[in-house]
């Protein structure tokens, strides 16, 4: 079967799962420069063909006024495309390809945002779809009346799952891992840093110390470029807990992967990941909330125990059911079943 995949961007995080999609079917992914996003494109494509989409007009709105033609090109049994209004050629090209080229048409992403008016928009497009796959379980919920399946969106093989040994000392370790954005509320970690004695921080991701070069940094607090691989897996190791004091996506499942709790800011809006770690009961306070984060920190400085039970739970639940591999098979069974209805 041969399947065009359209994302708004492929980064690095997403090559193994599109390698693993790619040994299963035809694969062909359509994406925009991971480099306008300020995100990592991966050192090298295999197993699938990727199309970069270059001539694009517009900022906040994006429109790619080729798109048809590159799906002329490629010539799918099925388009796979990420649910987006800020690219409104993707939306009218929906139409077309569906209702004039007879092409099977799922929607794909984390679907609802924030705003109230585009939301029933988009639960309108996904019932207009032949299938919708989402980000996680509660997103599927609200399209209950589609057709629709969660594939819990994770970065991570089940073989990069590693139970990393949780050593503590006295002194709490915290560790954020990726980019300095204003949504992060990074600057809560230096607050934290300039009152307690008992906390280290490091703080790892692109750009970091531009980011802080107009900010006093206490020495409580270590600013590192990005990290992959084995090096992103010792400052893991270093960690005793993970610290998000605003905004929070993937890192949940980077915190699950090595075996690490996970601390969230229940004040900010988050990305649908954010599921997993209730799911597994993490911390979640008002990072705003000096008296909820210094008895949290207490609490852990006194019973460090509660980093491992935490820990483990967050990483029992997402190995069994959000993992690329897991991820890789919803795909596959939704393309199989729409493409052959009479095997299904």
């Amino acid at each position: 079967m041969k399947i065009l995949l359209l994302l708004d961007v492929a980064p690095n995080y997403r090559e193994l799962f599109l390698r693993k999609l790619g040994d299963k079917c035809d694969l062909t992914v359509l994406a925009h420069a991971c480099e306008k996003d300020n995100l990592v494109p991966p050192d090298e494509r295999k197993g699938y063909k990727y199309i970069e989409l270059d001539k694009e007009y517009g900022k906040r709105l994006r429109f790619n006024f080729e798109l048809n033609k590159y799906i002329k090109s490629v010539q799918p049994d099925l388009i796979c495309a990420n649910l987006n209004f800020r690219y409104p050629v993707r939306i009218r090209d929906f139409f077309f390809q569906k209702y004039f080229r007879n092409k099977i048409w799922v929607w794909w992403g984390p679907f609802f945002g924030n705003n109230s008016f585009l939301n029933p928009l988009k639960r309108f497009m996904g019932c207009l779809a032949d299938g919708n796959l989402v980000y996680m379980q509660s997103i599927a919920d609200k399209l209950s009346d589609c057709n629709v399946l969660s594939f819990n969106n994770s970065q991570h093989s089940s073989s990069q799952f590693v139970p990393l040994e949780n050593k503590t000392s006295g002194i709490l370790h915290c560790l954020f891992v990726g980019r300095a954005q204003e949504r992060k509320r990074l600057e809560r970690i230096i607050e934290i840093a300039k009152r307690r004695n008992d906390v280290l921080f490091r703080l790892v991701g692109p750009n970091m110390k531009d980011y802080f070069a107009e900010i006093e940094i206490p020495d409580a607090v270590s600013l590192y470029p990005s990290a992959y691989g084995d090096e992103l897996v010792e400052h893991f190791k270093w960690s005793n807990l993970v610290v998000n004091p605003g905004h929070v996506g993937l890192l949940v499942m980077n915190s699950a992967t090595h075996n690490r709790p996970i601390v969230i800011d229940t004040g900010s809006d988050h990305a649908p990941e954010v599921l997993l770690a209730k799911e597994a009961e993490q911390f979640f306070i008002d990072f705003g909330n000096r008296k909820e984060v210094d008895q949290l920190i207490d609490q852990l400085v006194d019973n460090p125990e509660l980093l491992s039970e935490k820990g483990r739970a967050l990483y029992d639940i997402a190995k069994t059911k959000y993992t690329i591999e897991h991820m890789m098979e919803v795909h596959i069974d939704m393309f199989r079943t729409l493409l052959n209805p009479s095997n299904s």
